[in-house]
């Protein structure tokens, strides 16, 4: 007799299995039971918010900060008020390693390595690398002076770091992290490319962390060395089985070499471990299926321009001929986070030629909240946000923070100049360039202020004047700002603060 199936699989029971077999250590059936769990209709929010905490979990052990983060921001509390901002700065992973002790330089040190930087700023290659050979620098110069050969190769073009043979061997030799070097000598065909492929197990075995040795697999997959990098990644998930970077590189390799059922298996478990994240699964699996992936390596999130651009049109076409809807809204939504920076990215000037004033709205607020979205498009958004009018509240993720805010049409007359410094400061103020919060009432009886004073700005008082609105602005707000930084970033002079307040009879920076 077979046994007996329950059928009665509820959220209390997947919440269980989830829990043990997040104890096991099998995260994949862990995610996979939170999954099932979230499709629930019926699911009560206190089990909802506890299947996500589990989630967040989950991702703290197998070091996804980025994965995490989507999570904790899909699911952020509404806040109250006109303006507020949730900092997760925390989350990110720290680009200091605050364990060792800064040692006093030698002023000897510092010598050679500056000679060594002024020659190759000045394309003086021989001497560069002849005083490089005999110089003992610490790793903090020999990593700077890396980042200067790799503009050397960026920006002259009759750069060839293989005449150099000797002394890039040395310095590669002494480089704790060899990903940025390895990534200039793949560059180059010839005796260093066939030195750092046939060295490639060396340099793994030397990478002491998981951080480098992704940086190391990254060089050798962007050049295309697919069974270098592969054994790589393999590695690498071999330290952290669920790493995402990892993952998805080793599901591009896998479906570029044709071998389509490894690749699945290692897809699947990518698409089960961040079903529930803002990344667009559902892009990146047309991308493996395509023919782009053979042709050109991609780095994670980003996809292929020219397979951005087909998607773009699509999707569009689709637009048009059946409207905007919750599926198309989320294609457009996807399509625009696989692309790194504006130029990449044609969906946008066709959305903003395509779609009305309304459904261009829709998709803007869709977005903006979006962690996978890039920072320079999100700029890009909230910019044409203003420009068609929008009045009301959005929600912003930009560098690590979490900002609700509420954009205000400027009524009336005014000068072209008090039009622009409005645009600009609701523009900024969100995203804390001038570390103050936005709030456009305020600002708009500010700017109304400052021009019945100074109705006629000159070029050269523009900046001053933008410090008054902001010193009345933070009075009126009873907030407290660093006006040192200000003060740099408008570039006002301190001896000419009096002349200008004395020319237009100000006694001080408060206006009445």
């Amino acid at each position: 007799m077979g046994r007996i199936v329950d059928l009665k699989i509820d959220e209390h029971k997947l919440y269980s299995y989830a829990k043990n077999a997040f104890r096991q250590g099998n995260y994949l059936l862990c995610a996979q039971n939170i999954n099932e769990a979230l499709t629930l209709y019926n699911i009560s929010p206190e089990m909802k918010s506890a299947f996500y905490e589990l989630l967040i979990f989950m991702y703290e052990n197998t070091d996804n900060s980025a994965a995490k983060t989507d999570i904790l921001v899909k699911n952020a509390p509404q806040a109250e008020g006109d303006f507020a901002q949730i900092d997760f700065k925390e989350l990110a992973i720290a680009d200091f390693d605050f364990s060792e002790i800064e040692i006093e330089e030698e002023y000897g040190e510092i010598y050679k390595y500056s000679q060594i930087k002024d020659a190759l700023i000045s394309r003086d290659y021989t001497k560069a690398f002849t005083k490089l050979l005999a110089s003992e620098l610490s790793q903090k110069y020999l990593l700077k002076l890396t980042e200067y050969i790799c503009l050397a190769y960026d920006e002259d073009k009759d750069f060839n770091l293989n005449d150099y043979f000797v002394p890039a061997i040395s310095l590669l030799a002494k480089l704790d992290d060899k990903a940025k070097l390895i990534n200039v000598m793949l560059a180059f065909d010839g005796a260093l490319r066939d030195l750092v492929v046939d060295g490639a197990n060396v340099f793994a075995d030397d990478a002491d962390d998981l951080v480098k040795l992704l940086s190391l697999a990254e060089a050798y997959y962007l050049n295309s060395e697919w069974d270098v990098a592969k054994s790589l990644y393999k590695k690498a998930l071999n330290y952290s089985p669920y790493n995402e970077d990892a993952l998805f590189h080793m599901s591009a390799i896998l479906y570029s070499k044709g071998d389509r059922e490894e690749a699945e298996k290692v897809f699947a478990k990518y698409k089960v471990m961040f079903r529930n994240t803002f990344l667009p699964l559902e892009m990146y699996q047309r991308y493996f299926e395509s023919g782009y992936v053979k042709t050109t390596p991609v780095l994670y999130p980003y996809l292929d321009a020219n397979f951005a651009d087909e998607m773009a049109r699509e999707i569009i076409e689709k637009v048009e001929k059946e409207g905007l809807d919750g599926v198309t809204l989320k294609e457009i939504n996807q399509a625009i986070s696989i692309c790194q920076t504006e130029e990449d990215c044609l969906m946008l000037p066709l959305i903003f030629n395509v779609l009305s004033k309304d459904k261009l709205q829709a998709v803007i607020l869709f977005s903006l909240p979006n962690p996978s979205i890039s920072n320079a498009i999100k700029t890009k958004l909230l910019a044409k946000l203003f420009d068609i009018g929008y009045q009301g509240r959005y929600i912003a993720y930009y560098n690590s923070k979490l900002v609700f805010a509420s954009m205000v049409a400027l009524d009336g007359e005014y000068d072209i100049y008090y039009k622009e410094l409005y645009r600009k400061l609701v523009l900024k103020m969100p995203f804390s360039a001038l570390s103050m919060p936005l709030k456009c009432n305020i600002l708009k009886t500010v700017i109304a202020k400052a021009e019945s004073v100074i109705p006629v700005v000159d070029k050269s008082d523009e900046s001053y004047v933008a410090y008054l609105v902001l010193k009345n602005y933070a009075k009126a707000c009873k907030i407290l700002v660093d006006w040192e930084h200000v003060e740099q970033l408008l570039s006002i002079d301190k001896v000419y603060l009096p002349k200008f307040l004395s020319k237009h009879k100000l006694t001080r920076w408060i206006i009445k």
